[in-house]
């Protein structure tokens, strides 16, 4: 098995996630939107401690 597919896409990811359960996909994809809630938050925190929430 190639990682891209004849147009030049990688498929890795697409793969990976095919080999999972619904319910594992599921996991999986809070986890990711969950870390980027805590990382929008803790960057929202930074600029606020920096002054920097006016410069928006």
């Amino acid at each position: 098995m190639f990682p891209y597919d004849s147009g030049g896409v990688d498929v890795t990811l697409i793969r990976w996630m095919l080999s999972m359960t619904p319910a594992e996909r599921l996991a999986t994809l809070q986890d990711f939107v969950d870390f980027v809630w805590e990382a929008r938050g803790k960057d929202a925190e930074e600029q606020v401690l920096f002054g920097l929430s006016d410069a928006r």
